[in-house]
Parts: structure tokens; sequence; C-alpha cells
């Protein structure tokens, strides 16, 4: 949803030319597979880039009598992982399965692939560059599934009536070419001033030491489950974490330290002194983490459920259906075949562009992206019609936001400056209706979760927002639950409510004819466009050098011009309708 952050750096291998050239695998996560980690949060975090970690999946659990699973969706929640390692013990990966083994069906309406290929282990595979990979950290998404097969009731009551509404359309705002070149002024940037090279590249290390959300990451959910389904869906136990070993207050004063006075540009010091607070809220969140003060932390970081926003998602849940559930025809095979044509059209426009794929049995999630990677479950299974918008949400628009503002003189493009979640999730999610395929329950989970982190604000426990989302909106369990543990992370997280504010900060945004290349030069919220323009100016951040290649389909300025005219509550597809892409690389 899912990207922010980055992942830990590779170490170049011998032979990376011949490797780039092939898909064969480089490491294998099995059971027998072991890999020294760092801990939860520290000895060696401050060399990898802050990654979020999703939380463990719950065991297969035997369909009941009385009721099934939720319908198949394509996933646009993560899943929950299992405990992670902590200190310099190996985090153990499920064994892959063995070559030709046929997946069986683990969802509604999944069936096992016929004639499946042997895929040939798992592993990170290379596609532009080869690199030395762990696996230790992975990015929180909004895209991923939660496999938990039976045991879990349906919805208490269908869901309500179909969308409707709509405004008036706004004046059209001709758009520039695709891809269009740089001005001629600065087209490759100009290095930043000294000190302020010097803050940026500081600011960067501590990112990516912070592993702040895996540190909210509630540990034993399997357990919490089965209580609380035991219980009537009355009680929980509190929810329990992993114990930090970063030495926050260390961290704080090396941020305070920074010379932020004597940045030689006004415009420069705003912008990285905007970083530097952000990660001074993050150390708060991750200090604060259990207390009755962590929710004042959350709402200073992400802000609170505003009133308007609230009233949006309740429409939305009222308005929106989750349209029929599809087949999960495809695997992983299939996918990494998709992206493999999706890096060859790329490096056919930029010739440096390169994505490293890691294949792993045990991730949590259908698909996700980390600082430029992009990870596959061993497993994955999705309906072949949400194969392309899912791609175009990860590659075309965190892939490709990561290759652009890695490359701007002001490298916090690249890792994101302060409040970028709400711009990079409303991308993604537009991504998909572009691409073709946009379904309804997307826009319900977003609903659901500004719903959840009110709810968190005002102090309610897990059985009262599952009560609310099971039985008043109809999700079913295992969503409702879901959803619930999610917005008490921590005491009280309210990051979930700034993926819906994301989307419509961006349709009002288009609607009001904002130009929409821009976007892609970074990773930056809404509100800092005109320092963009500034910096470019300047010469520290230059156009994007490359666009969504969904950008280049031949119906695509039609659909944006849709965009621009629609409620955020008539941005989703009852059926798949495919953007026809070019497939030459």
């Amino acid at each position: 949803m899912l990207g922010p952050g980055g992942l830990a750096r590779g170490a170049a291998r011998d032979g990376s030319g011949a490797l780039a050239r092939t898909l064969g695998p480089l490491l294998r996560h099995g059971r027998g597979a072991h890999r020294a980690t760092p801990g939860a949060l520290g000895d060696g975090a401050a060399d990898r880039p802050a990654q979020l970690q999703p939380p463990p999946r719950r065991r297969r659990r035997r369909p009941c009598a009385a009721g099934g699973e939720s319908r198949h969706r394509a996933r646009p929640e993560h899943g929950c992982p299992r405990r992670l390692a902590r200190g310099r013990r190996p985090l153990r990966r499920r064994a892959a399965p063995h070559a030709g083994a046929r997946p069986r069906p683990r969802r509604a309406r999944q069936r096992a692939l016929a004639d499946r290929r042997p895929f040939p282990g798992v592993g990170v595979r290379p596609l532009g560059r080869a690199r030395v990979h762990h696996l230790a950290r992975v990015q929180e998404d909004l895209h991923g599934r939660v496999d938990r097969p039976g045991g879990h009731r349906r919805p208490a009551r269908p869901a309500a009536g179909p969308a409707r509404g709509g405004r008036a359309d706004p004046p059209g705002v001709p758009e520039a070419a695709v891809n269009a070149a740089a001005p001629p002024r600065h087209r490759e940037g100009r290095e930043l001033p000294p000190v302020a090279a010097q803050v940026d590249a500081t600011l960067l290390g501590i990112d990516a030491g912070l592993d702040w959300l895996l540190a909210l990451n509630p540990l034993g959910t399997d357990a919490l489950w089965r209580e609380f389904e035991g219980s009537g869906h009355a009680r929980v136990s509190p929810l329990r974490y992993a114990e930090p070993v970063l030495d926050l207050d260390a961290m704080r004063r090396r941020l305070l330290a920074l010379p932020m006075d004597r940045i030689e540009s006004p415009l420069l010091a705003g912008l990285l002194g905007e970083k530097q607070r952000d990660l001074v809220h993050v150390l708060d969140l991750v200090r604060l983490r259990g207390t009755a003060a962590f929710i004042d932390a959350s709402v200073a970081l992400f802000g609170t459920v505003e009133p308007e926003l609230l009233a949006l998602a309740r429409r939305l849940l009222e308005q929106v259906v989750p349209g029929e559930p599809l087949e999960a025809d495809l695997g992983v095979d299939a996918v990494v075949a998709a992206v493999e044509d999706e890096v060859a059209w790329y490096r056919g426009q930029v010739p440096d562009f390169s994505l490293d794929v890691v294949v792993d049995a045990d991730i949590g999630s259908l698909m996700m992206v980390s600082n430029g990677r992009l990870y596959l479950d061993a497993g994955l299974r999705l309906p072949s019609a949400r194969l392309q918008p899912l791609l175009q949400h990860e590659v075309g628009t965190h892939v490709v936001t990561h290759y652009n503002g890695s490359r701007q003189p002001l490298r916090q493009l690249g890792a994101g400056l302060a409040g970028y979640d709400p711009l990079q999730e409303g991308l993604g999610v537009l991504a998909e209706f572009l691409a073709g395929y946009l379904p309804g329950e997307r826009l319900r989970i977003l609903a659901a979760r500004v719903i959840a982190a009110d709810m968190a604000v005002r102090r309610q426990g897990i059985p009262a927002i599952f009560a609310c989302l099971h039985e008043q909106h109809g999700f079913a369990t295992d969503e409702a639950f879901d959803v619930a543990v999610r917005a008490l992370r921590g005491g009280g997280l309210t990051k979930d409510a700034v993926y819906l504010r994301g989307l419509c900060e961006l349709l009002e945004d288009l609607g009001q004819g904002g130009a929409f290349e821009p976007l892609f030069a970074g990773k930056f919220a809404l509100r800092h466009r005109r320092a963009l323009d500034r910096l470019v100016e300047e010469g520290w951040a230059v156009p994007p050098r490359l666009l969504p290649r969904y950008a280049t389909a031949p119906g695509f300025r039609d659909a944006l011009a849709q965009c621009r005219r629609l409620d955020v509550s008539e941005l989703h597809h009852a059926h798949p309708t495919p953007l026809p892409l070019d497939l030459s690389p």
C-alpha cells in the first residue's frame, strides 16, 4: 500500500551480469536454510533502511459446519506474520513446496493450477542486476492477504446498495507528454550545499535504522483470535510486542544535534527540518508504546480522523458493494513472467532500471514493494483480472517513484519526505483503477480502517471495533478482526486513516486540474508540490525520468480524464475493464 522505507543494502556479487540475464534462484528460504538476522529493532539496523513488517498468519483451521471463510478477494489487506527472531537467532522460514508440487486451494474459489510448470525454488531473482539480500524485514503493505481458510463466519448482513452520486465536471487541463524531457536548466541537477548534504545523509541513516512499525507489530495474534473466538467475540488479552533494542535516546540526541541552523538554503532547511521533526515523532511513538500517551503521539505523527473523513468512510460502506468474487487462477510463476515483461519495458525506457524480485515461502502478503524491491509469496494466488492492476500499483507507483527519487540530488525524495504516505497510497490505488480493475471491496477496506482508527482514538477496544465492522457494516469475521487489531497497535494507531485521506486528496487535486506526471518525481506529499517546483528551479530536483507503464496505454488519457470527474465512491469497477498496455520493451 503497499511503499515507505527501504531494505538492507545489497552486496554486489561476482558474475552479476550473468545472473542478471537469468532468473535462477540466489537464496532459498526453506526450513533448512536459516539466516542470521539482527534483533527486531537493533544490532545493525542502522545500516538498513526502515521496513515495515506484516503481522503473522494464523494457523489453518478446518472449515466449520456452521459457516465458512470470507469470499476470496484479491486481498487488499496484508496478512499477519509469525514471531520474528530476536538478537541473532535465525528467522525460520516455512519450507517451500518440493519441485513439481501442485499447491492446494487455500481460500474460497481457489483451485489447483493445472499444468503448472515446476517453479525453480524461492529466493531473490534479480531483474536488471544481481545483488544479495537478507529478508529480515519487509514492508507493511495495503495489498496483501489474510490467509486463514475456514473457521470464519460470513458477514452478519449483506453489504449495502450500489454507489451513486457524483459531482460536476472540472475544467480539463492538457497534460504534458509522457516521459517528456526535463527543462534545459539543471537537466541533471546539481549537488546540495555541503551542510545540507550532510544533514540529508544523516537523516537517511537514522530513518534506515528505525524499524518503528516492527516495534508496534503484535505477537501471537493466532492465540488472540482463538481466545477472542472462544469468548464469543467478547474479550481479548492485551497485545504483546517484541522488545525494541535500539537506543532511542541516543537516536534522539543525534537527530537534535544536526546543524539545521547552518543549512545554506531556507528551502532545504524547511524540508529537512520537517523530516527531522517527523523522525522525532516516530521515536516518541516507539517510546510510548503501550501507554495512555501513545494515541497522542500517533495523532501528532499521522493526524486524527477528521469528521469529514469519518462521514465519507460511512458513506462508502453504505454505497459501495464488493462485487462478485473471482476465481484465483494465477500462481507465482505467472506473476514472475508478468514482472519480467514489466522490467523489460522499463529498461527499454531507461537502461539503468532494475528490480530485484524476492520470492519467499512465508512473507504473509501477496506482493509488496520495499525500497524498489518486489516481494512475492511463493504460494501467491490471485485472479488474472487483478494481476496487471496490482503490478501497476506496486511497480508503476512504488518502484517508479523510488527510481525517480533515488536519482534526485535531494536524496530524501527517494526515501520519502515527511508525510509522503497518503500520496503514495493514493497513487497506488488510482493506478489499479487506471489499469482497469479496482473492485469495490478495496474502497470498503479503506473505509473500515478509518472507522476503526476513529474508534481507537476514542479508546474503544477490539471487541467494540469488531462488532461495529462485522455486525453493522457486513464484514466477515476475519476481516473485521484484522482491521480491529491493526487499529489498536501500540495503543491506538491512526496510520490506517491516511490511505483513504490520501486517495481523496489526490482525486480532489486532479479534479481541480492538477498535473499528474510531476507526482512521480519521488516520494512526497501533495503539500510539497510548490517546494518541489522551487527545488527544480534551483537544480536540487529534476522532473521524473520515468512514468508508469499504464500511462502509455491508448486509453490512458480518457481514463485519467474520467478520474478527474469522479467522486471517490464511484472509483471502482463492478467488472474488469482491462486497459491495453504497450507490450513492446
